[in-house]
């Protein structure tokens, strides 16, 4: 999502501005990293994630900026009502000051989470199979962006499952790896579980 705030004569107006939602936004996030720290049997699914991933405007020191733009990466937690996120952030551009807008970069529609109980019969295999190998789970809401989305929407049931045992998550660091142990073993696991679930 990006905000942008018109400039004025003053610069500091204009900054204003845009910190006034860059901190109602940040506000939220460190709503989201309380209740995490409070509750350690949430993940970072059950909260929303808020981070600011770039901030631009102006072409040199000494001019104005037309205007200036705050961008956020924004993982909206499923007990959160889409529309009233939206119509929130809406009122607060208006707070902010006259020409304060936003917009999408990419907005994906609300589709709700695959059940995972007895009535998912791919659930009941998968966790059937998952368990005859010993492997002990744990389910989450996964906030990244996968394409179980788009299969979900269609009204197919989605699991998603990463075999990374004893692996510290590094998703999208510079640094991303896996032993080759682990790769290795998720192989065979996955070996398992494909014809488990593909004959339900």
């Amino acid at each position: 999502m990006f905000v942008n705030a018109p400039t004025t004569q003053e610069k500091i107006l204009m900054w204003g501005n845009l910190r006034y939602m860059v901190d109602k936004l940040m506000d939220i996030r460190a709503e989201s990293k309380k209740k995490l720290a409070d509750n350690p049997s949430l993940t970072i699914g059950d909260v929303t994630t808020i981070n600011l991933t770039m901030l631009s405007g102006g072409i040199q020191n000494n001019v104005v900026p037309e205007k200036l733009t705050a961008s956020f990466d924004i993982r909206i937690a499923l007990s959160v009502d889409q529309k009233e996120f939206e119509n929130q952030i809406r009122r607060w551009c208006t707070e902010a000051g006259d020409g304060v807008t936003f917009e999408f970069e990419q907005k994906d529609p609300y589709v709700a989470p695959t059940q995972l109980n007895e009535s998912n019969a791919f659930w009941v295999a998968f966790k059937a199979a998952a368990e005859k190998l010993k492997i002990s789970m744990k389910t989450c809401t996964f906030p990244g962006g996968t394409d179980s989305r788009y299969i979900r929407e269609l009204g197919i049931p989605a699991i998603g499952f990463s075999p990374m045992s004893n692996t510290v998550p590094g998703l999208h660091e510079h640094d991303e790896h896996l032993r080759a142990d682990t790769f290795l073993r998720g192989i065979q696991i996955y070996e398992s579980l494909i014809p488990a679930v593909a004959n339900v």
